[in-house]
């Protein structure tokens, strides 16, 4: 793993699918960075779907059939 630069900012994780979406999308040395323009737009658009509907769903409450 690479260290994270003082500077850079991650989102502070809550232990749900939400905040590990905001997780993926901030950590400066996630591959979210990584992806083209167009590929980005898209999973912005299924994240945005996954966090409005499992937003708030704690990651040890899920289940094998979520």
């Amino acid at each position: 793993m690479h260290p994270a630069d003082p500077g850079d900012h991650i989102a502070e994780f809550d232990h749900t699918i939400g905040g590990l979406i905001r997780a993926y999308k901030t950590d400066p040395i996630s591959d979210y960075r990584k992806l083209r323009f167009s590929t980005r737009e898209h999973t912005d658009y299924l994240l945005r779907r996954l966090d409005t509907v499992k937003g708030r769903v704690a990651i040890d409450d899920i289940g094998a059939r979520e």
